[in-house]
């Protein structure tokens, strides 16, 4: 629960710049995005990866680790703010843009696992 509400502040306090980012457009954020089911970040998942498969692959990725290693499941707003402010992110996003074997590949899972496997 702690580690929600830090979440949930953290993306509430850079609301701002994320609404500026040219990466992914922040529409009108309501409370019930922020405590989205499962259903409706697999949904949005899929929405993501439809408008771009290296985004929606690596975010999926990264929800997976985080619900399996920190038993956390992430709002709309977690998953918008990684994607425009976290520069692991990014890179990996990068990498698998120019290259899509690499998210099979060993290199991609243990930056995947460092990163985003810690649990604070």
């Amino acid at each position: 629960m702690k580690k929600t509400l830090i979440g949930v502040l953290l993306a509430l306090m850079s609301l701002p710049s994320l609404s500026q980012s040219s990466d992914i457009a922040v529409n009108d954020i309501s409370a019930s995005e922020v405590s989205a089911d499962n259903r409706e970040i697999n949904d949005y998942l899929g929405e993501l990866t439809d408008e771009d498969a290296a985004l929606g692959s690596v975010m999926t990725d990264v929800v997976k680790i985080k619900r399996e290693r920190c038993d956390l499941n992430m709002g709309i707003l977690d998953i918008k703010l990684i994607a425009t402010k976290d520069d692991v992110f990014k890179d990996l996003k990068e990498k698998v843009e120019a290259n899509p074997a690499y998210i099979k590949s060993f290199e991609y899972a243990n930056q995947m696992k460092s990163h985003f496997g810690k649990c604070s």
